[in-house]
């Protein structure tokens, strides 16, 4: 009876091992995805161009020079918001932001805005 016991308690701990592997496994990836995605990344680099004192007194081409050095560091070339900046930085003013959104929207980021992007590129659009 001791060694029926045994097996059946040594079954259950496997069990127990498993259901928690299984759990902590679903947990990672869970909070892996609503972790920051790479349009977030472009975003916080916004929102840290948009606290330097001098913001207003750069032109287009060094706020894209900021932004780019900062992705740099933070994204590959393979990301998709990398990608997009590296499209879109350039495009006409009053069209920047709409296609960078497109593009977060085309990559399954429907509900992704970054007010700092939009303020910072395009400063004169609504």
């Amino acid at each position: 009876m001791s060694r029926e016991c045994s097996k059946r308690c040594v079954s259950k701990a496997i069990g127990l091992i498993i259901l928690l592997l299984v759990a902590s496994a679903s947990a990672f990836i869970l909070l892996s995805k609503t972790g920051e995605n790479d349009f977030d990344i472009v975003c916080s680099s916004f929102k840290e161009l948009s606290k330097e004192g001098n913001v207003d007194a750069l032109s287009h081409d060094e706020k894209v020079a900021y932004i780019t050095q900062k992705l740099d560091h933070k994204l590959t070339k393979d990301d998709n918001a990398y990608a997009a900046w590296m499209a879109t930085s350039f495009a006409y003013e009053g069209q920047r932001y709409m296609l960078f959104k497109m593009a977060a929207d085309s990559t399954g980021y429907e509900s992704w805005s970054c007010d700092e992007m939009r303020d910072l590129i395009e400063p004169y659009s609504e």
